[in-house]
């Protein structure tokens, strides 16, 4: 129970913060990100090197190919050959469906872009509309 005598609880957003998302460094991100999967898959396969262990290897580096491609050919290659070493092949990413049309009006970097920004920009919206409705439930209870 809250100190305010409420026992609920209000739902939280799950959204990055926008702000978070700049690209200050983007390599240095980017290169980090690669290197935190090169381990993960290293662990698991330390601990098991079973056929269906090393698909899901496979699995995770497609699921990941999109936030490498095109902008990171040498990371792209460097997963390609981690796949073809566990025993599978990577295929292009393709956007969401939402996405697909921009893609071949601007390109996929572009339409990348577009969709970060728009999930940045509904999370901004979302989050408003939370303090909103946090400060109206407040108002309710101080009265």
């Amino acid at each position: 129970m809250s100190a305010t005598g409420n026992s609920k609880i209000s739902p939280t957003i799950a959204c990055q913060n926008p702000s978070t998302n700049r690209r200050a460094a983007p390599g240095r991100k980017v290169d980090a990100k690669f290197f935190a999967m090169q381990v993960q898959i290293a662990s698991l396969r330390s601990l098991s090197d079973k056929e269906d262990d090393r698909a899901s290897c496979v699995t995770y580096l497609q699921q990941w190919l999109i936030h490498f491609h095109p902008e990171r050919p040498d990371i792209v290659a460097q997963m390609s050959a981690m796949a073809k070493e566990l025993g599978g092949t990577l295929h292009t990413p393709r956007l969401p469906w939402k996405y697909r049309w921009l893609e071949v009006f601007l390109g996929l970097h572009w339409a990348k872009v577009v969709q970060m920004k728009l999930r940045d920009g509904k999370c901004l919206l979302l989050s408003g509309w939370d303090r909103m409705l946090l400060r109206i439930e407040n108002r309710r209870l101080v009265q």
